[in-house]
This record gives structure tokens, sequence and C-alpha cells, in this order.
């Protein structure tokens, strides 16, 4: 029993260890890279994520007296969710940033032949796939039904949720001022995304091997303390019951929800 008790307990300390050395090595590769301030909403997705996690561990420390379980719900109710979600975001502006181009460059060739802003819009929704063509089509539907240029852009740009959308609706409200005089503006537009979509494949690449180790780290403690407490059920309830145990293993999980926030970090520097 005392063997796989200093087992698990140097089992313990080699998790902590190689995460906290993991969290390190992350910032100290910031550093190399513009990034965002660790405080801002894009990092820690926003700040109804963290009293929600704040309010779960309270909760589960409340009552099992514990901060390993609580810390493990936080994971599993909280940031796991987040992360998910956070990565779909993520795919989506990246599918957006792949086919904006091909987008500005159908509405500007349609716009110069036939100078209307909706057909040119229709246009887009027809020969680009989604999800940039769904959310134009949704635009060509609400111009249909008599929303002004000027706001279908708006929302358009907001759909869109990038920069470069947001600068695309302008342009469209310029088109309805001044005709296809801004026709070149928009090819210049179509370039900018296309120096944009390399700058992201690249960052893409990049981080790859990141993600996939928070998510990995993530999802681990779930079925490794099942495994231990169904195995080693005496040694795992002596970890618990010792201030030195419950230090340890806590000091593990919460270098882990900080790499998930880094994760966030280094994703959008």
């Amino acid at each position: 029993m005392r063997l796989i008790y200093e087992i698990l307990t140097g089992l313990g300390i080699g998790l902590t260890s190689g995460t906290i050395l993991y969290v390190l090595l992350t910032m100290i590769t910031m550093k190399t890279r513009k990034t965002n301030p660790i405080l801002s909403d894009t990092v820690f997705k926003s700040h109804k994520t963290n009293i929600l996690a704040f309010v779960v561990f309270i909760t589960v420390l409340y009552l099992f007296r514990n901060p390993v379980p609580a810390l493990l719900a936080v994971i599993v109710v909280v940031y796991m969710p987040s992360q998910i979600n956070y990565l779909r975001q993520r795919r989506f502006k990246q599918q957006v940033i792949d086919q904006l181009s091909l987008a500005v460059s159908v509405f500007a060739n349609n716009f110069v032949a036939n100078k209307n802003i909706p057909r040119s819009i229709e246009a887009v929704g027809r020969d680009v796939p989604a999800p940039v063509g769904t959310l134009f089509k949704k635009t060509y539907s609400e111009l249909i039904f008599g929303v002004p240029l000027a706001e279908a852009a708006e929302r358009l740009g907001k759909r869109l949720g990038i920069s470069y959308g947001f600068i695309f609706g302008k342009l469209l409200v310029s088109a309805q001022n001044q005709g296809d005089i801004v026709e070149p503006l928009f090819r210049d537009l179509s370039m900018k995304i296309i120096n944009a979509q390399e700058e992201a494949y690249l960052q893409s690449v990049q981080v790859t091997t990141i993600r996939k180790t928070n998510i990995a780290m993530l999802v681990i403690p779930i079925p490794f303390f099942i495994f231990l407490y169904t195995r080693f059920p005496d040694v795992m309830n002596t970890l618990s019951a010792s201030a030195a145990g419950r230090l340890l293993f806590s000091t593990w999980l919460i270098a882990i929800i900080i790499c998930v926030l880094l994760d966030r970090v280094v994703l959008d520097a």
C-alpha cells in the first residue's frame, strides 16, 4: 500500500510539474509574438464564464470540503464547454477569412456589370459556399423585405465577425452613394483578405499542437481520477484527506485551467 501511495504521489508531482513547465514554456513563447492583454474578454471569453466558474467552485467546495472535486467540476462544467464553443468560433472565423476574398470579388464583378447592390449580394450568396454564402443570402433577404442598406450592411459585418467584414459593410454604403467608382476599393479589400489568409494559415499551423495538447489536458483528469478511485480507493482517500495531497492535485488542475486561458492568448495573438 505504501508503495502505491508513493507511486501515485510521484505521479501527481510529475503531472503537476509537467503542467506548470508547459505553462511557463507557453508564456515564454508568447513573448516572441504580439498578444492580447491577459485580462481581455477575448482571453477569458466573458466575465459570465468566470463568474460561473467561481460559483461552481465555491458550491462544490462547500459540499465536499475538498478543492480537488471543486476544480474538476469547474473544468467539466465551465471551461470544457467554453473551450469547445471557443474553438468552434475560431473555426468559423477561419472559414470566413478563407471565403470572404472570393465573396468580395464576386460582389465587385457583379456590381460593375449590373450596378445593383441587392442582385450582387444575391450572386455572392449563390456562388460562395457556406458559411459566408449563407450570411449573404440572409442579407439579401433582409434587403428584399425592406431593411435599409446601411442597417443590413452593419448586420452583415457583425455576422461575419472580422474587421474585413465591417470594412465590406462600409464599402457597400459607399457603393450606394458613389456607384462603381468604389470598385477599386473592393479589389484592394480582396487582396488584403488574401494576405490575411496567408498569415492566418501560418498561425494555424503554429498553434495546432498547442491546441491539441490543451484539449487533451482538459480531458485527461476525468478518466484519470475515475481510474485511480476505482483501482486504489484507499490510497486516493488518504491523498484526498491529506493537505499535501489536496494541494498537489489542486495545483495540477489549476495549472490546466491556466493552460486553457493561455491557449486563447496564443490563438488570438
